[in-house]
């Protein structure tokens, strides 16, 4: 590979420092308090610096990261509501002046380079970690920044930077320039509102659509484009630079960030390959030139792109901002930039001088960075969310470093970016720094959704990488090595039935797999059917049969049948499995190795099997056996297309009646602020259009002010072997079904026909023919089409057939178990009680409607429950008053009421004039436990509830009622019955007699549990802590 070397080179050595208007001195003033004004990762990354310099910090939150690491991770935090929040910055201005907080950091993305947002922290007195607002703007707005470094002397990508805007306009100056060229937002940044146009003809669609994402990722005057010439074989080079008050700017080495997708990067390291050093330095120096240019302070860094062929480099823009990669430089140059700017902001001198940094750069060898993004490289990097139930990282020390926001359990919200975490190496040189990347990838265990983690590992082995041979369209230059298909061995299927062997034995495989062959016995033959999930599989979707024989004690024979084949039969293996809850480690001898496994069994999705062996991933389906689709009168779709992720539909690209061949753009949409072209699968005619533009559909309850339920999008292509008609996707995943519950589906989706691609003879409106074969009580159904219906038809929300309630006994045993079997504390328990309330009370009644919660407290558990309750509540942005006039003594209770008397919630002694000043009152008097006569206070209290003019929520039991019988007769309570309930784990008998919205909270039940109380866990959707499921009189 040559060595790059640019034709027109300064060769003086760089000076020292480049300064200008270099003051002898700045006053000094330590940060002492600090408001992270970001999430994830980088927000925890500025808190840990931040406690270590001893700065107290304080973060923010909205409703969808309400339960995230960095809303937990310092013992301050405020509340913003809705998703956008991060992105009021006059909200957060006032939360920092009204808490006395004296400094605001930014972090990356957000208002990190909004110069009005520093504006308004430097006008309030607020230490602005960043640069001064005028340089944010001068460098924030591309046309003009590109002006400024024009006149310094910095090389510029030819291009229109001007102020004619209109489509023919920009199309006169792209013809100008000479195609192909790059258009860009003046306001852009992560490849957002960023196209190239190949041709002419192409041009006014790709403005239109870069444009579109450029005003939803930036707002007004994103939609201002730069027309620059397009480099073809560029590669993205970045100077971090850094500057202090006293004038002095330092670069800490360059950056490569040429391996991109959509413009993002993927993977970056330090220092660049295949650089020589005058150009290396040469690139330096023109970064601090630029930052002075501008009068800058603080951490920022400088882009350029490096024409591969000329060898020049152009000014591309600068980050105002920490980026992303900064820990790639904070490895090769032994530094905390964090805590660079904190020092700089405070008014300190930089820590080091440009020949120290230089020197350090030259000990400490090479750095690479990965980004883990929630995506499927294998399907166009399309993004992906949801819940990671299981998570396993890499050890982690002084060369191996992880930066991360979530954690197993955690759920990757669509609302954000999807990066999980960041995982930097460093090596004595970048051939070590790529072998100890990719041995730390094989650590990395990811399930619940789609990850690039085996993408990574594959570009960590690509040769043309390891040479260093990168330009920012190398993916694409050699997606077919990247992408080149592989071959599951045989191998993996047995480990992975194995795994559903052992988890059989303990109790937790879920569906009717490995359904035994013989009489029963768990030591007889048992076959499992899986089918390869992996894009990349050669055979992907090809079944394989796996029987396996239990011969004795962790010994087992193995036969694997592919089609096609001859059987493969293993005998002898010996095995040991260690078994959690949905997962299996197994160590198991094969004739001539010993492999180690772990097997994940999606909870979410109860047929996805997660297969971890030899440092890969593996995703297997278990294919239901022909008598349960037959039970159930299930069958696959072939024709619909369905949107892989939650999304909003921004452009159809096609009409019904459509000929379409395969991959013709069907439909632009929108997730996780980035479009993404749904494509045809096969050649057809499109038959209808479920949807129109503006639509938002999603495969799970989202939080925000939509339908409760979301469906998914789908676009139906009449083919040939199919009859004409619609088919709607049923997502019935992780749902409790019965064979019976048929004739339920059918009424709500308006009658089952007969499909006449299969013989199955499903009628309209009847249920599903009974079977001899095991009862499905306990089986889930993996997401099916099972009827065609017209798309204006009802929608099934979950859990609307739940039909379980628990009888005192059954509850009071239950709450036992749970403190004794589940290891759950009593303060646990009101927690995620009292956690449970607080959202339900959002959802029916959110602060605009009136922010006055008036929380009525029995001296018992209940009582508790609304405390913690009230707690919540006032961090959402209400105002509670706490009715609790017979305190406990114990620790708990104190120690509750302390916290909210710390929040400045008030108690009140007089129940009736305080209902004549709330707008929504919190019953938790008594609970479930309730018998007998209710004693004072409390039956002018329950007096005043019944005949309350705002709305009542009752926790677990409205007050004074019976578990068993509901209300007493006559007397106090008789006519009282509130407007919405929440029960507690599951409902109680007394839900039969109440009238209202009802609502199941209490995310704590274990399926072990459940299963020993035969309860039916209700489908808990995303961060909710609750369901709603019908009030009595309607479904229970």
């Amino acid at each position: 590979m040559r060595s790059i070397k640019p034709r027109h080179l300064r060769r003086h050595p760089i000076p020292r420092y480049l300064s200008t208007n270099a003051s002898a001195q700045s006053q000094v003033t330590p940060i002492t308090s600090l408001l992270i004004a970001n999430r994830g990762e980088i927000a925890l990354r500025i808190n840990r610096t931040a406690n270590r310099l001893g700065i107290q910090t304080t973060t923010l939150y909205t409703d969808p990261d309400a339960t995230a690491q960095h809303a937990a991770c310092s013992p301050h935090a405020l509340g913003l509501g809705a998703a956008n929040g991060y992105l009021d910055g006059e909200r957060i201005v006032r939360l920092a002046k009204r808490h006395g907080i004296q400094a605001l950091h930014p972090g990356y993305g957000f208002l990190s380079e909004n110069a009005a947002f520093a504006r308004r922290c430097e006008q309030e007195g607020i230490v602005f970690v960043g640069p001064p607002a005028q340089a944010m703007a001068d460098m924030g707005d591309k046309a003009r920044s590109k002006e400024i470094m024009t006149k310094a002397g910095v090389p510029c990508v030819p291009g229109y930077h001007g102020s004619e805007q209109g489509e023919t306009e920009l199309l006169d100056h792209a013809k100008e320039i000479g195609f192909p060229v790059l258009l860009k937002s003046v306001k852009g940044g992560g490849g957002k509102g960023m196209r190239i146009v190949m041709e002419e003809g192409e041009f006014l669609q790709q403005l239109k659509s870069a444009r579109a994402e450029a005003r939803a990722s930036f707002g007004e005057g994103g939609e201002v484009m730069l027309v620059e010439k397009y480099i073809v074989r560029p590669r993205h080079v970045e100077v971090q630079v850094f500057a202090d008050k006293l004038g002095n700017c330092v670069a800490l080495g360059e950056r490569d960030c040429s391996i991109q997708r959509r413009h993002q990067k993927i993977l970056e390291e330090s220092p660049a390959p295949d650089l020589d050093e005058a150009t290396r330095l040469d690139l330096w120096e023109k970064a601090r030139t630029a930052a002075l240019a501008v009068g800058y302070v603080g951490a920022g860094t400088v882009e350029f792109i490096l024409d591969k062929d000329s060898g020049n480099f152009y000014f591309m823009e600068m980050n105002t901002r920490l980026q992303v990669e900064h820990p790639v430089s904070e490895m090769v140059t032994g530094t905390d930039l964090v805590e660079w700017q904190f020092r700089v902001a405070a008014g300190e001198k930089l820590p080091l001088t440009q020949e120290e940094i230089m020197e350090r750069i030259k000990e400490r060898g090479a750095a690479i960075e990965a980004r883990i993004y929630a995506e499927n490289p294998e399907r166009g990097f399309i993004p992906d969310s949801g819940k990671l139930v299981h998570l396993t990282t890499p050890k982690t020390d002084e060369d191996i470093r992880i930066d991360a926001g979530f954690v197993e359990g955690d759920t990757v919200t669509e609302a954000y970016d999807g990066m999980i975490a960041k995982l930097i190496v460093r090596g004595k040189d970048r051939e070590t720094a790529i072998r100890k990347m990719e041995l730390a990838l094989r650590d990395y265990e990811v399930v619940g959704l789609s990850t690039n983690i085996e993408f990574l590992k594959r570009l960590c082995r690509s040769q043309a990488f390891v040479e260093g041979d990168v330009e920012t369209g190398f993916i694409e230059k050699w997606k077919e090595e990247l992408f080149d298909p592989v071959l599951t061995k045989p191998e993996v299927y047995v480990q992975a039935a194995l795994g559903m062997v052992a988890s059989q034995l303990q109790g937790s495989l879920d569906g009717p797999h490995g359904e035994s062959l013989g009489f029963g016995d768990i030591t007889s033959e048992r076959k499992f059917v899986f089918k390869s999930l992996d894009a990349l599989d050669a055979r992907e979707g090809s079944v394989v049969e796996v029987s396996v024989v239990q011969k004795g004690q962790q010994l087992f024979d193995a036969r694997v049948v592919r089609n096609g084949e001859d059987p493969l039969v293993l005998e002898s293996l010996a095995s040991t499995p260690v078994s959690r809850p949905g997962k299996t480690d197994l160590v198991t001898f094969f004739p001539e190795t010993r492999i180690e496994t772990t097997v994940v069994q999606d909870p979410n999705d109860g047929n996805k099997i997660s297969v971890f062996q030899h440092g890969a991933q593996t995703e297997l389906s278990l294919v239901d056996p022909t008598w349960y689709e037959k039970a159930l009168g299930l069958k696959e779709a072939a024709a619909s297309v369905v949107a892989p992720m939650p999304c909003k539909v921004l452009k159809n690209e096609v009409r019904e009646g459509d000929e379409v061949v395969k991959g013709t753009p069907l439909v632009v949409i929108e997730s996780m602020k980035m479009e993404t072209v749904i494509r045809s699968p096969q050649n057809g005619v499109i038959k209808r259009l479920a949807h129109k533009e503006g639509d938002k559909y999603g495969i799970r309850r989202l939080r925000a002010d939509t339908d409760p339920v979301l469906r998914p999008y789908r676009v139906q292509l009449d083919v040939l072997v199919q009859a004409p008609g619609v088919v709607v996707r049923v997502r019935l995943r992780d749902r409790v079904v019965r064979a019976d519950d048929l004739e339920r589906y059918s009424r709500d989706c308006g009658g089952l026909e007969e499909d006449p691609t299969t013989q199955l003879g499903v009628e309209r409106g009847v249920p599903a023919p009974e079977t001899r074969q095991p009862d499905l009580h306990h089986h889930r159904v993996e997401s099916r089409e099972i009827a065609k219906v017209e798309p204006g038809d009802r929608k099934v929300p979950p859990n609307r057939g739940y039909n379980m309630t628990l009888s005192a006994a059954a509850a009071t045993a239950l709450d036992k178990e749970l403190m004794s079997t589940g290891a759950f504390s009593i303060d646990q328990l009101m927690e995620l009680a009292g956690l449970s309330v607080s959202q339900v009370v959002y959802k029916v009644h959110p602060p605009n409607k009136g922010n006055r919660i008036l929380v009525a407290c029995g001296p018992g558990n209940n009582g508790g429950d609304g405390l913690v309750a009230a707690r919540h509540l006032r961090h959402y942005g209400y105002q509670p008053t706490i009715f609790y006039p017979k305190r406990s003594k114990h620790d708990l209770y104190q120690r509750l009421s302390k916290q909210l008397e710390d929040l400045d919630v008030p108690f009140v002694e007089d129940f009736s004039k305080a209902v004549k000043s709330t707008d929504h009152i919190i019953d938790a008097i008594f609970g479930f436990s309730f018998s007998g006569e209710v004693r004072e206070p409390f039956p002018a209290v329950i007096e005043a509830l019944q005949d309350a003019k705002v709305p009542v929520t009752s926790v677990d039991a409205p007050s004074s009622w019976n578990i068993e019988t509901g209300p007493p007769e006559f007397g106090v309570g008789s006519k009282f019955n509130p407007d919405f309930l929440i029960s507690l784990t599951a409902p109680k008998p007394l839900v039969k007699y109440f009238k209202g919205r009802h609502f199941i909270g209490g995310r704590f039940v274990s399926p072990a549990i459940a299963k020993k109380y035969d309860f039916e866990v209700p489908e808990y959707q995303g961060l909710d802590q609750f369901v709603e499921v019908g009030s009595g009189g309607q479904k229970l």
